[in-house]
């Protein structure tokens, strides 16, 4: 039997949520889920039967649809990597690889905005717009205003000029899982007192 060419998916997913693992091919009795990270197979599946776990951590974790794909609930961090599947049929060999990355869920106790009053006199503001680093990457930050479309964001940071301190401003910090978003409104961080005469709050 010869071995064709190994197919190759990203998949998603969210810590405590859970991912599916479709099958990409079909005809194979017995399917071997190897974890490529620490090389070992946690588990076989077999179209129209329950699964066989092989390894403990993930017991009551994993099941499988009745064709075969592996489903993996409860997700970790933890369990990000390569996991492989191994087709052996009357047609060949065919090894398809799963690439799974899990992201945590943001919440507003990950962001973090940060003022910069470069002008105290005229209350010119700058603001940053922090996530905790535990969450991990691929995390895309968007200023907005509710009182103005034009926003002058650079990176995470926003440039605030006076005629616009008493505006709301919106962060919003984006994953490929979740979203949360924080207000704030610059004039706060001045300490000029005659700034706060027209405040939205």
């Amino acid at each position: 039997m010869s071995e064709a060419p190994s197919v190759k998916e990203d998949v998603l997913g969210a810590v405590g949520g859970a991912v599916t693992l479709h099958l990409c091919d079909t005809g194979a009795k017995s399917i071997p889920w190897n974890f490529v990270k620490k090389a070992i197979t946690i588990v076989t599946t077999k179209p129209q039967n329950s699964p066989e776990i092989h390894y403990k951590e993930y017991d009551g974790r994993l099941s499988s649809t009745p064709d075969g794909s592996l489903i993996i609930t409860e997700l970790r961090l933890e369990d990000q990597g390569i996991y492989r599947a191994q087709f052996r049929s009357d047609t060949g060999t065919k090894i398809c690889d799963y690439h799974l990355t899990v992201f945590s869920n943001l919440t507003a106790e990950n962001v973090t905005i940060n003022p910069n009053v470069t002008d105290n006199k005229t209350c010119e503001v700058s603001l940053t717009c922090l996530v905790d680093p535990v969450i991990g990457s691929k995390v895309t930050i968007i200023w907005r205003s509710l009182n103005n479309s034009n926003v002058n964001q650079t990176q995470n940071v926003v440039f605030v000029p006076p005629s616009n301190i008493n505006f709301t401003y919106i962060c919003t910090a984006k994953n490929p899982v979740s979203n949360v978003s924080k207000n704030v409104v610059p004039w706060l961080y001045c300490s000029n007192s005659k700034y706060t005469n027209n405040a939205i709050c």
